[in-house]
Protein backbone atom coordinates (compact mmCIF):
# COMPACT_ATOMS: atom_id res chain seq x y z
CA UNK A 1 0.00 0.00 0.00
CA UNK A 2 1.01 3.32 -0.73
CA UNK A 3 1.32 6.62 1.08
CA UNK A 4 -1.74 7.84 -1.03
CA UNK A 5 -3.51 4.67 -0.67
CA UNK A 6 -2.60 5.08 2.84
CA UNK A 7 -3.57 8.70 3.06
CA UNK A 8 -7.47 7.78 1.01
CA UNK A 9 -8.57 6.20 3.97
CA UNK A 10 -9.90 8.64 7.16
CA UNK A 11 -6.05 10.72 7.09
CA UNK A 12 -6.78 13.85 6.92
CA UNK A 13 -5.52 15.22 3.40
CA UNK A 14 -3.84 18.52 5.38
CA UNK A 15 -1.83 15.97 7.01
CA UNK A 16 1.75 16.24 5.63
CA UNK A 17 4.47 13.57 6.20
CA UNK A 18 7.30 15.54 6.94
CA UNK A 19 4.92 17.33 9.57
CA UNK A 20 4.58 14.09 10.93
CA UNK A 21 8.44 13.44 10.90
CA UNK A 22 8.81 16.01 12.92
CA UNK A 23 6.48 15.63 15.24
CA UNK A 24 7.75 12.10 15.86
CA UNK A 25 11.42 13.39 16.12
CA UNK A 26 10.45 15.99 18.97
CA UNK A 27 8.66 13.11 20.81
CA UNK A 28 5.19 13.83 20.04
CA UNK A 29 3.12 10.99 20.31
CA UNK A 30 1.33 9.55 17.09
CA UNK A 31 -2.75 8.21 16.07
CA UNK A 32 -2.35 4.90 14.61
CA UNK A 33 -3.18 5.98 11.24
CA UNK A 34 -0.53 8.96 11.68
CA UNK A 35 1.76 5.97 12.22
CA UNK A 36 0.67 4.07 9.41
CA UNK A 37 1.48 6.79 6.77
CA UNK A 38 4.79 8.04 8.57
CA UNK A 39 5.83 4.39 8.81
CA UNK A 40 4.71 4.01 4.72
CA UNK A 41 6.31 7.49 3.55
CA UNK A 42 9.68 6.20 5.08
CA UNK A 43 9.45 2.99 3.37
CA UNK A 44 8.52 4.89 -0.06
CA UNK A 45 11.67 7.47 1.18
CA UNK A 46 14.19 4.31 1.35
CA UNK A 47 12.80 2.47 -1.64
CA UNK A 48 13.73 5.89 -3.87
CA UNK A 49 17.18 6.33 -1.41
CA UNK A 50 17.63 2.43 -2.48
CA UNK A 51 16.67 3.22 -5.83
CA UNK A 52 19.36 6.15 -6.56
CA UNK A 53 22.06 4.55 -4.80
CA UNK A 54 21.78 1.63 -7.25
CA UNK A 55 21.62 4.28 -10.34
CA UNK A 56 24.63 4.93 -9.12
CA UNK A 57 26.62 2.13 -10.41
CA UNK A 58 26.62 0.86 -7.01
CA UNK A 59 27.33 -2.97 -7.65
CA UNK A 60 28.12 -3.99 -3.76
CA UNK A 61 25.56 -6.64 -3.41
CA UNK A 62 25.86 -6.30 0.09
CA UNK A 63 25.06 -2.64 0.24
CA UNK A 64 21.75 -3.51 -2.49
CA UNK A 65 20.62 -6.48 0.36
CA UNK A 66 20.93 -4.09 3.54
CA UNK A 67 18.62 -1.36 1.53
CA UNK A 68 16.29 -4.10 0.21
CA UNK A 69 16.12 -5.11 4.15
CA UNK A 70 15.77 -2.20 5.53
CA UNK A 71 12.38 -1.57 3.00
CA UNK A 72 11.21 -4.81 3.94
CA UNK A 73 11.56 -4.19 7.75
CA UNK A 74 9.62 -0.51 7.22
CA UNK A 75 6.76 -1.88 4.81
CA UNK A 76 6.69 -4.99 7.72
CA UNK A 77 6.76 -2.06 10.58
CA UNK A 78 3.50 -0.31 8.78
CA UNK A 79 1.69 -3.83 8.10
CA UNK A 80 1.94 -4.12 11.98
CA UNK A 81 0.40 -1.17 12.74
CA UNK A 82 -2.11 -1.23 10.02
CA UNK A 83 -2.85 -4.79 11.67
CA UNK A 84 -3.25 -3.31 15.10
CA UNK A 85 -5.36 -0.10 13.54
CA UNK A 86 -7.87 -2.83 12.10
CA UNK A 87 -8.02 -4.77 15.03
CA UNK A 88 -8.90 -2.08 16.64
CA UNK A 89 -11.67 -1.39 14.75
CA UNK A 90 -12.59 -4.36 14.48
CA UNK A 91 -12.94 -4.76 17.89
CA UNK A 92 -14.97 -1.51 17.97
CA UNK A 93 -17.62 -2.04 15.22
CA UNK A 94 -18.94 -6.03 15.88
CA UNK A 95 -20.16 -7.12 19.72
CA UNK A 96 -18.31 -9.26 21.68
CA UNK A 97 -20.63 -11.71 21.31
CA UNK A 98 -20.26 -12.41 17.33
CA UNK A 99 -16.92 -12.54 17.43
CA UNK A 100 -13.19 -13.65 19.43
CA UNK A 101 -12.36 -11.03 21.51
CA UNK A 102 -8.38 -9.84 20.94
CA UNK A 103 -6.76 -11.84 23.11
CA UNK A 104 -8.69 -15.04 21.86
CA UNK A 105 -8.06 -13.75 18.29
CA UNK A 106 -4.04 -13.52 19.21
CA UNK A 107 -4.36 -17.13 20.51
CA UNK A 108 -6.38 -18.39 17.39
CA UNK A 109 -3.46 -16.67 15.72
CA UNK A 110 -0.71 -17.84 17.66
CA UNK A 111 -2.13 -21.99 17.62
CA UNK A 112 -2.51 -21.65 13.90
CA UNK A 113 1.11 -20.46 13.97
CA UNK A 114 2.23 -23.26 15.92
CA UNK A 115 -0.06 -26.00 13.30
CA UNK A 116 -2.34 -26.82 16.53
CA UNK A 117 -5.10 -25.81 14.51
CA UNK A 118 -5.67 -25.99 10.87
Amino acid sequence: MSVDEVKLGTMSPEIDEKTLHDKVTRGAALTKEEQAVLAAWYSSEDAAEARVINAGGDTDPLASMCARIQTIEAENERLCIEIAALRHQLANTVSRSDCMSISELEEYEDRLARGEIK
